[in-house]
């Protein structure tokens, strides 16, 4: 009997930990921090090099994503977390080129590679040269700004604007503008403090009661997961013209 109590209140506690998990990773949501690289493979003659096989690997997580040279020898990566990698370039006849470079918060960075003649178990290891950062670019386009961009073109089911839309309107934002203090320590409380004390009612209670607190903390941190989201968009400033330009309007 004490052991099926044991089992049943490791099972509450995992429970409770994942519902405070979730909320808990909620509050990164939307904040990804990312940068692009492109740029053109050619050979020592400038003559271009096209499918060579492009790597980018994050040096201090050692996450690779990898991509091709288009017939023109340009290659591209898109939304790349902010840091310093190391890109490796391979292509049959030619030695293997690696270089390091550092990709900027929500800016484009170019890095031509240049490969010589020889084998790719050959590496050539360039150094000192940072990618150029480019200040011109066109403004974020829909696919960007979202990070769908690889999964094809984006539709929007509302053409941008700065008006107050849908949302603002009929979804009650308004109140929680008003009411955001009490509702962001509502937040707390329910996705935190609750959880936590039913947590701990649920590893030194029976196994009934267990059970029953294990339940309440989940509806809980559900409960405060709800309001901050709700409370996330309802004070955002909703200026999507700053991401498509007014032309898209």
């Amino acid at each position: 009997m004490n052991r099926r109590v044991s089992m049943l209140k490791a099972i509450v506690l995992g429970a409770a930990l994942l519902g405070l998990m979730t909320v808990s990773s909620s509050g990164a949501y939307g904040q990804a921090i990312s940068g692009s690289l492109v740029g053109t493979v050619s050979d020592s003659s400038a003559a271009v090099v096209p499918n060579a096989g492009v790597e980018a690997t994050k040096i201090d997580t050692g996450v690779t994503t990898t991509t091709t040279t288009s017939g023109t020898g340009a290659y591209r990566f898109e939304n790349l977390p902010v840091g310093t990698y190391r890109i490796t370039v391979k292509s049959g006849g030619f030695k293997t080129a690696v270089q390091q470079v550092d990709v900027v918060l929500n800016q484009t960075g170019t890095l031509n590679v240049t490969l010589t003649l020889g084998a790719t178990t050959e590496t050539v290891e360039v150094s000192g040269v940072a990618a150029v950062i480019d200040t011109t670019s066109a403004p974020s386009t829909v696919e960007s700004a979202t990070a769908l961009g690889r999964r094809g073109k984006v539709r929007m089911l509302e053409p941008p604007h700065t008006e107050e839309n849908y949302l603002l309107k009929e979804m009650g934002f308004r109140i929680a503008r008003k009411h955001s203090q009490r509702l962001r320590l509502i937040a707390r409380v329910t996705a935190f403090v609750l959880p936590a004390l039913l947590t701990l009612v649920a590893l030194f209670a029976g196994a009934g009661t267990a059970l029953i607190a294990a339940i309440l903390a989940v509806i809980s941190a559900a409960l405060g997961l709800v309001i901050e989201r709700w409370l996330f968009f309802a004070e955002a400033k909703h200026t999507v013209m700053l991401y498509y330009g007014a032309a898209a309007a």
